[in-house]
């Protein structure tokens, strides 16, 4: 375009204008000939056939183009990506078609799905060139899918878990050691606490539910802390190795401690709120896992501090693991407390990027387990309890 400007000017005759409107107006044909060709071209596409896949899988989207119209589509650039909506990079894949009028070409475009999360399958956009190749039309298809991707469950055989300390003679093997207990404090209600444990009489004079605390001969069971806290620094995709392994450890503990009839209760905060599951069956643990929160560099409230308040009141279970990224002195302090007490206690660090760091010592020879893992699976295959 320029060097026909050129040398029209210095010329300043007419004929010497003839090449740049000829460079127009075949720019200008091009340009309807690819809105006309965008415009007879239709997009169909189904969703995966599940909407739910375990991480590390792949699924297949079926995708048709047709073309409707009497013109050559020489070249449409369709983008499918995935995205996160827990703040991920998508991942975006590029296809590059030629269709004949009147073709219509069916796609089964592979996704993979490598994070835990929630994630919305889409075709964000649709580009067509014109025969020249230079000028392009987008369009904006209207197609979401949503997919929900959920951990991997590890065997974790090596986890045996058992109660510690008892009042009396009690089977140690079975989940509740009587039925009901003794009637013993009271404290603030936290969701996931049984409803007919609340007391009614005293939740009508105060702003709070208030839960009524039974004494019973022993806890067989295993409170897993799960700290969604992320270090300083962490970019987005070290965030979503973490979430997994964090996540995954969790699930492959308590699978293993419903294998062997424990108790099992999930601690952890969403949005600096105390939070308490307690599933009791392999269903429900499915539910209680694929709810949890992600990793945020927003969430502040320490696990320490979450440990301390729920480890001490007498119906805490006697096993107690704590899963978190950041282990810090006041982690050591805590495990520490926790071996005085006479707890069972595993702590799972997971660091993804540098295993060498070294753990928080921990003070006194207490018998506590630390490992440094960086995946569920070398946490399966390293604990021992």
């Amino acid at each position: 375009m320029i060097i026909c400007i050129v040398p029209g000017v210095l010329i300043n005759s007419p004929g010497a204008y003839v090449p740049l409107a000829f460079l127009l107006l075949l720019g200008l044909v091009s340009f309807l000939y690819t809105v006309v060709s965008a415009r007879f071209c239709k997009l169909e596409a189904e969703p995966p056939e599940l909407m739910r896949y375990e991480r590390g899988s792949t699924a297949h989207c079926k995708i048709a183009l047709h073309n409707k119209g009497i013109l050559i589509l020489p070249c449409v650039s369709m983008t499918l990506a995935v995205e996160s909506k827990q703040g991920l990079p998508p991942m975006v894949f590029e296809n590059l078609l030629m269709l004949r009028p009147g073709e219509r070409l069916v796609l089964e475009l592979p996704v993979e799905f490598p994070h835990v999360g929630q994630y919305e399958i889409k075709i964000p956009k649709l580009r067509f060139s014109g025969f020249l190749g230079v000028l392009s039309w987008s369009v904006k298809p209207r197609w979401t899918a949503p997919v929900h991707v959920t951990p991997k469950l590890y065997e974790m055989p090596g986890l045996n878990l058992m109660t510690k300390q008892g009042v009396t003679s009690v089977d140690f093997n079975t989940p509740d050691k009587i039925s009901g207990g003794e009637y013993s404090d009271v404290r603030l209600y936290t969701p996931g606490d049984p409803l007919k444990n609340v007391h009614w009489k005293l939740s009508a004079h105060s702003t709070d539910y208030i839960t009524k605390l039974f004494k019973t001969d022993a806890v067989s069971g295993v409170s897993i802390y799960v700290d969604f806290r992320l270090p300083q620094g962490a970019v987005a995709s070290l965030a979503a190795d973490i979430n997994d392994c964090a996540v995954e450890c969790a699930y492959a503990a308590a699978a293993r401690a419903l294998e062997l009839c424990y108790n099992v209760e999930f601690i952890y905060t969403r949005g600096n709120t105390p939070a308490v599951s307690r599933p009791k069956d392999i269903f429900e643990l499915m539910t209680a896992v694929y709810s949890m929160p992600v990793v945020s560099p927003n969430e502040r409230y320490p696990t320490p501090l979450l440990v301390s308040e729920y480890s001490g009141n007498i119906m805490s279970p006697d096993n107690i693991i704590i899963i978190t990224a950041i282990a810090d002195k006041r982690t050591a302090d805590v495990m520490a407390d926790l071996g005085r007490r006479g707890k069972r206690a595993i702590l799972c660090r997971v660091c993804i990027d540098d295993p060498d760091i070294p753990l928080p010592e921990i003070e006194g020879d207490t018998g506590l387990s630390c490992y440094t893992v960086g995946s569920a699976r070398e946490f399966a295959n390293a604990v021992r309890m």
